[in-house]
């Protein structure tokens, strides 16, 4: 989970620097910690995408906000989902001959897995028939001996993510943002009225 907050320290700094302003500050601190998190969000999805083949749809839904935030509580977190494993069709899942082909890591080419199919009535995911046949209960095949079918998955993204050395990267890049965050909403602040 990414955590994103503004400590005491830079509450007291920016309640200095509009002082002479007349505004709600809790407000404007909300809105900035809820733009770095939609910034660091963006961020995150950009990281996966950097190590694994996914498509941006499917990087960014794999980082939710789950948690904004709100004038009372001034923290903001994001979380990568860790049990979910996102499906193969993200990966460029392609059907041919000896199976489905797909790519996963940037580093490495296209793998294969033999007999696997795409049902695009099942929203165009990768599956492989698996286990003891049984007779099937309904459909075309009814009464016929089939094996169950089994849909597989690509990686955890949770998993590219926890790497030490991206958890800095993030790390950096929030507090980064969350201070030109502030800089910005500060020099908004500050600007003479228009319209006089």
């Amino acid at each position: 989970m990414i955590t994103i907050t503004v400590d005491k320290l830079s509450e007291k700094k920016t309640l200095e620097m509009l002082s002479g302003t007349q505004t709600n500050l809790r407000k404007h601190i909300r809105g900035v910690v809820n733009r770095t998190s939609k910034r660091t969000q963006n961020f995150v999805a950009k990281l996966i995408r950097d190590e694994i083949m996914i498509t941006a749809r499917g990087a960014k839904q794999a980082v939710k906000l789950t948690k904004p935030a709100s004038e009372v509580n001034l923290i903001a977190e994001l979380d990568v989902e860790r049990e979910d494993r996102i499906s193969l069709k993200e990966f460029g899942a392609r059907q041919n001959r000896k199976g489905v082909a797909y790519r996963v890591s940037r580093r490495e080419g296209r793998k294969t897995i033999r007999s696997a199919f795409i049902v695009a009535s099942l929203g165009g995911h990768v599956f492989l028939r698996d286990g003891e046949k049984r007779p099937a209960l309904k459909g075309r095949y009814k009464g016929m001996m089939r094996q169950k079918i089994y849909k597989k998955q690509g990686p955890s993204l949770y998993r590219v993510v926890a790497k030490e050395e991206r958890l800095a990267a993030i790390n950096e890049f929030v507090g980064t943002e969350l201070l030109n965050q502030m800089r910005d909403r500060i020099r908004f602040l500050s600007l003479p009225p228009s319209g006089d």
